[in-house]
């Protein structure tokens, strides 16, 4: 069915509600409080205390970190701007013959305001960060040290009382990271490669749930029903990775209990930076990109940049093939130094097979009686399997700041995804009436249909206010968040001929998908309103954040469903409300020595969603509700770029939906589940020439506490490997006879798992080896300076492993083998 067909039926039965959202979008424009202290447009540090006898601020060389930022006290009617100066860094003599200076380069810069400003300096390289790095912006290395996803203002990490691991672009780009999964591979406590390693689209499994994806703060789109119609974002469009982790519901609505994945688009730069690459590799694999981005006007008032890419390669099974491009503008306009609206965008389409390419668990063991499957083998059909991924989406971010304490934001964006599937999926090995394996090398198949789409428009206003309530700094956020989606699934499948793993036969005769059972037909539409308020509150070192929303949520599914029962179809009309309240409250103290002891609980909401949304007694599916407690430390030692963490959590989830063994796309509630752990992470740029990363995540607890099968009680929960380590590192040269030679390298650990709920199948656990090498042509000769190649290899020594199974040993997904990539790029 497609994208026109299913949209006239929505178009027939119902009016699009998407026009609520502009009546949303302005409610926040005018408000302030009254009587309350107007702070620096900074963030609220340690205020001076407002009484002469209380002892004076501590030192800038021996405050915390937060206290490189502005200390204003509280009392004065108005403040003017803030201009934040750092002193430069001092290059080293190797590093100064790299930036060699061209004529022309100095960029237009914003109008100055007109009060007189009021100079801050930070300590360059503090456990603060670096002046220019904001929550959305470019990170100088593999080290963040800001964040807007943890509590939807712009903070240091060493406040924020949650884990969130950040990934930034330059470790995307020393990596060589082609899909958000691959940017993840070397943060603590994520599944990855859930649906294969060649799968259409990542999905991530956060401390044990699935997590869903944000970009710039609002959700991606998902059809709410099978799931396949959802965006497929590129690294190379991003500016950072953010995983936050823990439940979330308390700012972000409907969110599992394990966490979630949030995206920064590349934005505009106030000055000219351009970048070209291609890339060339295995599997005939073949890419370029650009990324152009700087002033448009002499004022510096607009800017723009344009992302974009486009690659063709082989997948690593036989006559499989993947096409990819996208295109991702942007354009931000500051009329003035208090207001900024930026324009973002992307169009993006992939063709190419279809992704259900399982493989039997027993045919994958050391010792299979016929040997292993090999990483080639496609169990599919070449002229039947396809699948086709369009997507777009267009919004903006703009903020305005009133003055120096109230400050307006509103992200806006809508976007459309619309996918198709053809794909022949196996379904195990072929078994006697007995249920015993006939011969170990025939493969029982279905033919299966998938088409669906989603449109959605997604809203979220926030109201900063900064102020003081005596010695206590607030940092107050209230906000109002609308979303609304509508989609719709065609789902038909059928029988296909068994194939021999060991020595295929593709042309077997296969129906049309004319000709194939229509499952499901349905339509579906949701929407969600929420409002929240928080406060961050400051006290000398101490920083104590609490918060509060409230949800309310629809969902609705109208079709057919074909019932087995009868052999007839039956109709799908179910309607369902749901609301809750959510909160989260954390406490830290930042030590002056860059040192953050925290804890932090939280509580989690989410509305069912699935094929249906009733189980298979027909009653009508619950939300799933959750909490969790945190406790870490967070540790930046004042003058390096070094980011320690460690965290203890203990997360629980009731009214679990998992997929009925049975009938796997059908989804069922099962219960509780609990699942606690400890994470480790380190990130430093050691020296000037070294980079590491290493994580570490091991769950003391992964079981299912409650279920509707009473043996699965006291099982572990599937899909989480209770050990996850990796660590790597890049050493360049910048001296001597290999000066501008980087050689780096990593190593990634995932343990067992099991694939269902009756912990009958294990996938065992594997280790795999990357290495990286590169080399800046600046080194050779000053005319090819900002050109460089640069060398991956994903998984060096071939390794042969099981990267996952979904639900029994019929469905399983084999990891990625060895990838070598080459990459010349010229940046200027």
């Amino acid at each position: 069915m497609t994208r026109s067909v299913i949209a006239s039926e929505v178009g027939t039965r119902r009016s699009v509600r998407a026009g609520h959202v502009w009546t949303l979008a302005f409610f926040f424009i005018t408000t302030t409080a009254a009587g309350l202290y107007p702070a620096a447009a900074q963030e609220p540090a340690t205020p001076a205390p407002p009484a002469p006898a209380q002892s004076s601020p501590v030192p800038p060389e021996q405050a915390p970190p937060a206290a490189t930022e502005d200390a204003t006290s509280p009392g004065a009617a108005e403040l003017p701007e803030v201009v934040v100066t750092t002193a430069p860094k001092v290059k080293t003599a190797s590093k100064a013959k790299k930036t060699t200076k061209r004529a022309g380069t100095a960029q237009a810069r914003a109008p100055q305001p007109a009060p007189p400003p009021v100079e801050i300096t930070e300590q360059v390289g503090s456990a603060a960060g670096t002046a220019t790095e904001t929550a959305t912006g470019p990170v100088d290395g593999i080290v963040a040290t800001r964040t807007a996803t943890g509590i939807k203002t712009d903070t240091p990490l060493l406040e924020v009382p949650r884990t969130v691991n950040v990934v930034t672009k330059d470790q995307i780009e020393q990596q060589n990271a082609q899909t958000i999964g691959q940017a993840l591979r070397y943060t603590p406590g994520i599944m990855l490669e859930k649906y294969t390693a060649s799968g259409l689209f990542d999905v991530f499994v956060v401390r044990g749930f699935e997590a869903p994806t944000y970009l710039d703060g609002l959700i991606l789109p998902n059809e709410q029903t099978l799931t396949f119609a959802k965006p497929f974002v590129d690294p190379y469009m991003l500016e950072r990775i953010e995983v936050l982790k823990g439940p979330a519901s308390a700012l972000y609505g409907q969110a599992p209990p394990g966490g979630l994945i949030d995206m920064v688009s590349k934005r505009p730069t106030e000055e000219a930076q351009n970048e070209v690459f291609f890339t060339f590799g295995n599997h005939d694999w073949v890419q370029g990109g650009f990324d152009f981005s700087g002033p448009v006007d002499k004022d510096g008032k607009l800017s723009y940049r344009l992302v974009g890419m486009g690659n063709t390669t082989d997948l690593q099974m036989d006559f499989t093939d993947r096409q990819r491009f996208f295109i991702a503008p942007s354009l931000t306009y500051r009329p003035d130094t208090s207001t900024t609206l930026t324009l973002l965008g992307s169009f993006a389409t992939t063709n190419g097979y279809g992704p259900q390419q399982y493989v039997p668990l027993e045919l994958t063991k050391k010792y299979a009686p016929l040997g292993r499957i090999p990483y080639s083998r496609y169990l599919g059909d070449p002229d039947n399997d396809h699948s086709r991924l369009d997507e777009y989406w267009f919004g903006y971010a703009f903020e305005h700041r009133f003055d120096s304490a109230l400050t307006f934001r509103q992200n806006v964006r809508f976007s459309s995804v619309d996918a198709e599937v053809t794909s022949i999926r196996t379904e195990g090995l072929a078994r006697d009436l007995t249920g015993e394996i006939i011969d170990y090398r025939t493969v029982n198949r279905t033919n299966n249909y998938v088409a669906g789409y989603t449109n959605d428009i997604v809203v979220d206003n926030q109201l900063e206010a900064r102020f003081f309530t005596g010695a206590l700094a607030h940092k107050a956020l209230v906000g109002l968040d609308y979303q609304y989606g509508q989609g719709a699934s065609d789902y038909r499948f059928g029988a296909a001929p068994p194939i021999d793993a060991y020595n295929p036969n593709y042309d077997l005769p296969l129906p049309p998908v004319s000709a194939l059972l229509r499952y499901l037909n349905s339509r579906n539409q949701h929407d969600q309103l929420g409002v929240y308020a928080q406060d961050q509150i400051k006290f000398d070192g101490w920083n104590f954040t609490f918060g509060g929303r409230h949800d309310w949520a629809h969902t609705e599914t109208n079709g057919t469903q074909f019932n087995f029962n009868t052999f007839a179809y039956d109709p799908v009309d179910v309607s369902i409300d749901d609301q809750a309240w959510t909160g989260f409250a954390g406490l830290s103290y930042v030590f002056a020595n860059g040192f953050a002891p925290y804890v932090s609980y939280s509580t989690s909401f989410q509305p069912a969603s699935g094929l249906t949304l009733k189980d298979g007694n027909g009653n009508v599916l619950k939300p799933t509700t959750g909490e969790g407690v945190e406790a870490g430390v967070k540790y930046q030692p004042l003058g390096t770029q070094t980011m320690l963490s460690a965290a203890v959590f203990d997360l629980k989830q009731q009214n679990v939906a998992t997929p009925n063994a049975s009938n796997p796309p059908i989804t069922i509630q099962a219960g509780e589940v609990e699942v606690a752990g400890v994470e480790l992470e380190a990130r430093s740029k050691v020296t000037e020439n070294l980079d590491i990363i290493a994580a570490y995540s091991h769950y003391f607890k992964a079981e299912i506490t409650d279920d509707a099968n009473p043996a699965n009680i006291g099982n572990v929960f599937p899909s989480v490997a209770r050990d996850n380590a990796s660590l790597w590192a890049k050493y360049t040269w910048h001296e001597g006879w290999i000066a501008g030679f980087g050689l780096g390298g990593g190593v990634r650990y995932t343990g067992s798992q099991y694939a269902d709920s009756r912990n009958v199948w294990k996938v065992p656990g594997y280790t795999l080896f990357d290495l990286a090498a590169s080399y800046d042509l600046g080194y050779l000769s000053p005319k090819y300076e900002g050109a460089s190649l640069q060398l991956n290899v994903a998984n060096l020594f071939n390794t042969y492993y099981v990267a996952t199974c979904v639900t029994s040993d019929a469905y399983c997904g084999l990891g990625a083998e060895r990838t070598i990539l080459a990459t010349l790029r010229y940046k200027w």
